[in-house]
């Protein structure tokens, strides 16, 4: 579960650059 919550996170980062979670890393 949670490596599909970062996988998802991930993607989210990619399609999105530029976000806050962005930050995080």
């Amino acid at each position: 579960l949670i490596l599909r919550a970062c996988a998802a996170f991930a993607l989210l980062q990619f399609t999105i650059p530029g976000g806050r979670h962005a930050v995080h890393h």
